[in-house]
């Protein structure tokens, strides 16, 4: 999570960052600035615990699904019967 705030008060950004937040952007930010944060946050290994936070929310890594089981072989089609 990237918070993005007006309020740049260290005590404030340092309780947010040990709650868990990833960074901490100060208003007005820079496209390029914001752009640099998310591809350094989508750079970074997930483990796999972090598919979930503590509220149950979807986090980045996403649960291993079980494989789709194989289609059943269809019968061979015959020929109609001619008249």
């Amino acid at each position: 999570m990237v918070i993005i705030s007006a309020d740049a008060a260290g005590d404030r950004i340092e309780s947010l960052l040990a709650m868990g937040a990833a960074d901490y952007l100060t208003k007005p930010i820079s496209v390029r600035d914001f752009l640099h944060t998310i591809d350094a946050l989508l750079a970074k290994p997930q483990p796999a615990a972090a598919a979930h936070d503590s509220a149950g929310q979807a986090g980045l890594a996403q649960p291993e699904s079980e494989p789709e089981p194989e289609p059943e072989p269809e019968e061979p089609r015959r020929p109609p019967p001619s008249p």
